[in-house]
C-alpha cells in the first residue's frame, strides 16, 4: 500500500472511529516524515483516540508538522500556547503559530490572529492589520470575522468609519450566523442617511463571499 492509499485509509478509519486501526497506518507514515500523517498523530494523542492521552506527545507530533508550515498542525500548536494545554501559557508562541496557520489559509486561525493583533495578546497592538486579515477570514465565510470587521467599520477602527460597510458586514455576519449580528446589524443600519440602505444592498453583493 502507497503512502496515499495509507493515508486515505486512516482517515476512513478515524472518519469510522475505528482509532487502532488509524495509529496502525499513520504512525509508519508519520515516523517516515509524512506531514500529514504527523499532524493527525498530534490529534490522535491530543484526544486520547487510540491511545492514551498524552499533551507532549500530541505537542512533539504537531511540532515536526508545523516545522514545516503544515497550516492545521500550527493552528492546533496555537491553541495548545494560547491554552496553556500540556504547555506553559504563551500568547506570543500562540500569535507565532497562529500566523504561521493563517499564511497557510487556515480558516480559523485567521480570525485567531486578527484577535491577538487587534487586543495586543502575544504580538504588537496593530489595528490595520488586524482589519485586514478579519477582512480576509470574512471574505472566506467565516461569520464572527465578518461581525467583528462590522465593528471596526461602525467605530472607524483599523479602518475609515463607513456605516454602509458596516451594515453590509453585519447582514452577511446574520445571514452566515453570527450569533451578535442581528443586534448590530439593526445599530449600523440606524446610522444611515436616507440614500444608503440602497448603496447598502450593493455592498453587499460586492461583500458577500463567492461560496455564499
Amino acid at each position: 500500500m502507497g503512502t496515499r492509499e495509507a493515508y486515505n485509509a486512516a482517515l476512513e478509519a478515524m472518519n469510522r472511529g475505528r482509532y487502532e486501526a488509524a495509529l496502525g497506518h499513520l504512525q509508519p507514515l508519520a515516523e517516515a516524515d509524512h506531514v500529514p500523517s504527523q499532524a493527525k498523530m498530534g490529534l490522535l494523542h491530543y484526544h486520547g483516540y487510540g491511545v492514551p492521552r498524552d499533551l507532549e506527545t500530541a505537542r512533539r507530533w504537531w511540532l515536526k508538522a508545523a516545522e514545516e508550515k503544515y497550516g492545521p498542525a500550527c493552528n492546533d500548536l496555537g491553541f495548545l500556547y494560547a491554552r496553556g494545554e500540556g504547555v506553559a501559557k504563551d500568547l506570543a508562541a500562540a500569535a507565532h503559530w497562529f500566523h504561521l496557520a493563517a499564511e497557510a489559509g487556515v480558516l480559523s486561525a485567521i480570525f485567531n490572529y486578527a484577535a491577538m493583533l487587534e487586543r495586543g495578546m502575544g504580538a504588537t497592538a496593530d489595528p490595520q492589520e488586524a482589519a485586514r486579515w478579519y477582512r480576509r477570514a470574512a471574505e472566506d465565510g467565516h461569520a464572527r470575522a465578518m461581525g467583528r470587521l462590522a465593528q471596526l467599520y461602525l467605530a472607524g477602527e483599523g479602518v475609515p468609519q463607513d456605516y454602509a460597510l458596516a451594515a453590509a458586514w453585519a447582514t452577511l455576519a446574520r445571514e452566515a450566523g453570527d450569533p451578535q449580528a442581528e443586534s448590530l446589524e439593526q445599530r449600523t443600519r440606524a446610522r444611515l442617511v436616507a440614500d444608503q440602505p440602497g448603496e447598502v444592498d450593493g455592498l453587499i453583493k460586492q461583500c458577500r463571499p463567492k461560496a455564499a
